[in-house]
């Protein structure tokens, strides 16, 4: 019987995506509030138990109308998912008996653990084609292909590493795979709402790939010990 899998990923997805759209029009209208009715030099102070944060208005709005931090934590957040995405296939692949052992660490001495401790430090490149290979799938079902999901990656590594700016071994990474990147060498890496939605779907369309060709093997799985079974139970019975 065909089953439909959810993987844990998109519940959690959709959190991020409506923490990331509901923040940034939160900001919007709060700016927009604090320059109707505030004067520039207005202090502002927010209190969370014994600790108290104060901020001039001026300084307070020019944040609000500057979210490209915020957009770069909310990249952060859907790397991060796609890589616990990733774990989560291979716990599956694992638990019905394919080989996941050529993309794992040996130096942990049990699968799980192995597991856990991916990806490796090789890249989305190296470790993202070996994980399509495993479900039969390749780039080319990924939209838009292997250079767009680097690109992700590297903007999300930057960001992460507190080096924001573009550097050559940046490009470098992205030319080794035939990508691009909308800045150049030593500009500051800015996002938008706009920008983070496409990375976003970017990523989803990866995670997807891997969702869907993860739960036909599960599925081919399931059918195959039904099979198995029901011949035994004929074998057992004279039919």
């Amino acid at each position: 019987m065909t089953t439909w899998r959810r993987f844990k990923i998109w519940n959690h997805w959709k959190l991020v995506s409506r923490v990331f759209g509901c923040t940034l029009m939160a900001m919007t209208s709060e700016a927009e509030h604090r320059v109707a009715v505030g004067k520039p030099e207005d202090k502002i102070r927010f209190k969370s138990g014994v600790s108290e944060f104060e901020v001039a208005n001026s300084e307070y709005v020019s944040t609000l109308q500057s979210p490209h931090l915020f957009c770069g934590m909310a990249l952060q957040a859907y790397c991060g998912l796609i890589e616990e995405h990733a774990r989560d296939i291979l716990r599956e692949l694992d638990r019905i008996g394919v080989q996941v052992s050529s993309l794992l660490d040996t130096k942990y001495p049990t699968v799980e653990e192995r597991i856990d401790h991916f990806p490796p430090p090789n890249g989305i490149e190296d470790w993202g084609s070996k994980i399509l290979a495993i479900v039969n799938r390749s780039w080319g079902d990924v939209s838009p292909g292997r250079a767009k999901i680097v690109e992700v990656i590297v903007v999300r590594n930057a960001l992460a590493h507190g080096t924001p700016e573009v550097t050559r071994r940046m490009l470098n990474r992205l030319e080794n795979v035939g990508g691009t990147i909308p800045w150049k060498e030593g500009e500051q890496i800015q996002l938008n709402y706009g920008s983070v939605k496409d990375y976003r779907d970017h990523l989803r369309s990866f995670a997807r790939v891997l969702s869907d060709a993860t739960a036909e093997a599960i599925n081919a799985h399931v059918a195959t010990q039904e099979k198995a079974a029901t011949s035994g139970r004929r074998q057992r019975n004279g039919t």
